[in-house]
């Protein structure tokens, strides 16, 4: 007799749901994109699992008030509760979190790493020697590696960008897009739209602080991960698309519920609200967006601590960003504009060790390539 397969479990279904929420609302930009995705969240899940939602609430949520919230980053008006929002220490939006902090709590083990490798490979015949090891290591390696003895500032984000995010061959394997593809194919196509959608905001209306030039704000909205076929930097970015993604990041209130029904990740039906997750992540795991101008200038927390003083600034809402505070979209951007120190027309690829590397020409940029084939003909 045929053995039927297992009857698909729906307390796993729901889990992963669950899961992908987590991924996807860890990143929103704003706390209170955060606050409207598990407003319906915890709707959703009260009907599948009421242990499993006062567990999550009791553990890693508070129901924090509007006013205590923006005393440490920006905070609009919530959409559903106008005094208070959700909140969670496992969120790390851009406008809540330093730059190379969003992995959250580091391990301790994680600052030893080093140092440890470093030492126990060559004393383990004779642990006595970790002294002598270390000492060594202090005066030969460590002061010339870490600059003891220049005059430097430190900063929580990189002072240039990383060679692998300019033109890496590993971002394109993992269906993301270095720079130099931003840059080479930032030209319109014959649909007249390119790989990026700049926008004018004025955003100084729904924050408490117009420190910025004149509460306006530039974003540049392009794709950040690889969707069907097509990678990043050849994807196009409609008017429309760039609208949603921005009016999420700068609407609050009644506008950003409107907003949530316009791109179709709020659903309303016979009075009752839900979630439509694949759209939650088209429209802001799938898309990034770079800002610069009175936004990041007053609400972004690199300042708000103890400056008080608008400062510019450069972010972008991807995770790489939030990671690491540094990303190819930023690299592509201050390319873009002019405002960086990195020519993105002759960068070298930057390949996995131990791959072959193919002809030189190969490790150009396009559009390096072709100027250098011209300047060969008219020779």
């Amino acid at each position: 007799m045929e053995q039927k397969g297992r009857k698909k479990d729906k307390t796993e279904t729901a889990f992963d749901r669950l899961d992908a929420i987590i991924q996807a609302s860890r990143v929103m930009p704003t706390i209170i994109l955060f606050d409207a995705v598990w407003h319906l969240t915890f709707a959703w899940l009260e009907q599948v699992s009421k242990d499993a939602c006062a567990y999550l609430k009791s553990t890693y949520f508070d129901q924090m008030k509007r006013a205590s919230l923006q005393g440490q980053f920006w905070c609009g008006e919530p959409v559903w509760n106008s005094n208070s929002c959700w909140f969670a220490g496992f969120w790390a939006g851009v406008t809540g979190t330093y730059p190379g902090s969003g992995s959250g709590t580091q391990p301790l083990e994680s600052f030893h790493a080093y140092w440890q490798d470093a030492v126990r490979s060559s004393v383990r015949s004779d642990p006595r020697a970790i002294f002598a090891r270390m000492e060594k290591l202090f005066h030969d390696d460590w002061a010339k590696k870490f600059e003891w003895e220049e005059s430097r500032v430190f900063q929580t984000w990189p002072q240039y960008p990383a060679q692998e995010l300019l033109n890496g061959q590993a971002l394109r394997t993992a269906g993301r897009s270095p720079a130099v593809d931003f840059y080479t194919e930032r030209g319109r196509k014959l649909c007249g739209q390119c790989n990026h959608y700049k926008m004018y905001w004025r955003t100084d209306a729904t924050t408490t602080d117009a420190s910025g030039k004149d509460g306006t704000t530039v974003f540049y909205v392009m794709r950040c991960s690889k969707v069907g076929d097509v990678l990043p930097a050849q994807a196009t970015i409609t008017k429309e698309t760039a609208e949603r993604v921005v009016g999420l990041i700068a609407k609050d209130g009644a506008a950003l519920k409107n907003q949530l029904l316009q791109a179709g990740i709020l659903k309303s039906e016979n009075g009752q609200e839900s979630l439509e997750l694949p759209a939650l992540q088209f429209y802001l795991n799938k898309h990034c967006c770079v800002m610069k101008g009175h936004l990041p200038d007053s609400c972004w927390p690199r300042l708000r601590r103890r400056l008080q003083t608008a400062f510019p600034s450069v972010v972008c809402t991807c995770l790489e960003f939030l990671l690491h505070g540094d990303c190819e979209h930023v690299a592509f951007i201050k390319a873009l504009e002019g405002e960086g120190n990195v020519d993105l027309r002759n960068i070298p690829v930057v390949r996995t060790a131990g791959r072959k590397r193919k002809a030189d020409n190969a490790d150009i940029a396009p559009e390096a390539k072709s100027s250098k084939q011209k300047r060969r003909s008219h020779k």
